[in-house]
């Protein structure tokens, strides 16, 4: 059954969906927030909120709001909003969900290779945030990686471990039978 998947090419589909779902998970969402979070953009960005994005003809718009308004119009209440804690997990769950919103990942065909793009009214925005869904996910998979490598490295060596203990315990019943027989 397993030849007939590798030969059908089932076995690298669905690797590639395992790792686009893996990408698009809200722990790795949360890595991106952080990461966000700690750098030295977190107050300009849409996705936090910190920056607005104004688009062509702003600027009459709010002088016919002003004169339709009768001068109660208050263009404070539009202020980007302005973070300075620390990152909490709070602040990931709260903003993870806007970046797996804007985050598409899918398999260019017959290929092993993903093509990540995330949607921001900014086009450097959006470039960053891309790149760090890529390295972040990098990272993860490295992490990973490693992780499974101790788990190994560690049941082989407790294997060892006992098969000594049994290869000990086996030689000296060699050596009592020697020393009874001879």
């Amino acid at each position: 059954a397993n030849m007939i998947m590798d030969i059908s090419g089932r076995a690298k589909i669905d690797k590639m969906t395992n790792e686009i779902q893996i990408i698009k998970s809200r722990v790795l969402a949360k890595r991106i927030v952080k990461r966000l979070w700690e750098s030295n953009r977190r107050n300009n960005l849409h996705l936090f909120g910190t920056r607005i994005h104004y688009p062509k003809g702003q600027s009459v718009r709010q002088l016919v709001k002003e004169f339709f308004s009768l001068g109660l119009y208050d263009e404070n209440s539009f202020k980007p909003k302005e973070y300075n804690e620390p990152y909490s997990e709070n602040i990931g769950e709260k903003f993870s969900g806007k970046v797996l919103s804007g985050l598409k990942v899918n398999n260019i065909k017959n290929t092993n290779i993903l093509k990540i793009t995330f949607s921001s009214p900014n086009a450097d925005e959006a470039r960053r945030i891309a790149n760090l869904v890529a390295n972040t996910y990098i990272d993860f998979d490295r992490e990973r990686s490693r992780e499974n490598a101790r788990r190994s490295v560690a049941f082989l060596d407790s294997l060892v471990y006992s098969k000594r203990e049994e290869i000990e315990i086996i030689e000296k019943e060699i050596r009592e039978f020697k020393l009874n027989n001879n």
